[in-house]
């Protein structure tokens, strides 16, 4: 009998990512993370963590106007100097808030876009600070080793298995409302126990205490998605897998925003990518998602958070 997500999934005509160009950054929260630090000057930086070759479309050669508005699609984005910026397995892409990018389908790659012609490649808090100064993104590269990029890997598809209906192929692991713009938010997924791990993954912590100047205790971090394409054969490697993560100095989080934090990975949804406000990202559910007890249905996880974890968001 064929799997009960056949009817729904199958296989699926590659298109162009439905992520529009846009920029996270906030000029209320880099404010407040001037005001805790005491230097001007001030933003949330933010990263994902790939666990294989991948791609990030940056604008690399200006930066948007600042905005109060967290999450801004951008008109007449060619003007920011869109170029492809290659991650490579293991490495760790940071940008800032007030950069254009989005992503590309790595089946249907934009075919104007040029890849970037400038090496943004970076192996220290200086050159990362002064790069991200100068280009708005950075791309660190070995954060993970081959046995870890495979242990990622390997646990965002475990996950992916005790959410999907049984017997779904890895190929076909699209979570309802994911296919599009390739960011898995919904059912649990963002916040399970690998998705915790993934997160606090140490290394990560260093580079982002490094670019604030302080302990890497003294931040915290947002419940955020992580980005998917699943193999195209059963034996082969994702076309995508990374984890966006962004730490920001806790001091400048108002205190009922841990809990507010907390309560929502309880809850089973996700955060977009600000660590200093809950801004939701996703719920536990998805519109497209067919009914309990309907083939193609996906379950919604609910793990526990973890000390650890409940730390990170901010709790004492």
């Amino acid at each position: 009998m064929p799997p009960l997500c056949s009817r729904r999934c199958g296989k699926r005509k590659a298109r162009r990512s439905t992520l529009k160009v846009h920029t996270d950054g906030n000029v209320a929260d880099n404010a407040r993370i001037a005001a805790a630090l005491g230097r001007p000057n001030q933003q949330v930086w933010q990263a994902a963590l790939h666990a294989v070759d991948s791609t990030m479309v940056i604008g690399v050669t200006k930066r948007a106007e600042p905005t109060d508005k967290p999450y801004r699609i951008l008109a007449d984005p060619e003007q920011y100097g869109l170029r492809r910026v290659h991650v490579p397995a293991g490495g760790l892409v940071v940008w800032g808030g007030w950069t254009a990018h989005t992503n590309e389908h790595p089946r249907a790659p934009a075919p104007d876009l040029k890849t970037c012609e400038h090496d943004v490649a970076v192996n220290s808090i200086e050159e990362l600070a002064d790069m991200l100064e100068r280009r708005g993104v950075a791309v660190w590269p070995g954060v993970l080793c081959d046995a870890e990029q495979r242990a990622m890997v390997a646990g965002v598809v475990a996950d992916l298995r005790r959410s999907a209906p049984e017997g779904t192929p890895t190929t076909e692991l699209f979570p309802p409302g994911s296919i599009g713009c390739m960011i898995v938010k919904a059912y649990g997924l963002a916040n399970t126990l690998h998705a915790q791990q993934r997160r606090l993954n140490p290394t990560v912590r260093d580079i982002f205490a490094g670019l604030y100047k302080v302990a890497p205790s003294e931040l915290t971090q947002s419940a955020d998605a992580f980005s998917w394409v699943p193999p195209e054969t059963t034996a082969g490697q994702p076309l995508r897998c990374a984890q966006f993560i962004s730490w920001a100095p806790r001091a400048a989080m108002a205190p009922r925003e841990a809990k507010r934090k907390i309560d929502a990975m309880l809850s089973g949804r996700s955060m977009c990518h600000d660590p200093l406000k809950y801004r939701y990202g996703g719920g536990p559910g998805h519109m497209s998602n067919p009914k309990e007890g309907r083939p193609g249905h996906w379950k919604v996880l609910l793990d526990e958070v973890t000390p650890a974890q409940r730390r990170a968001l901010g709790a004492r």
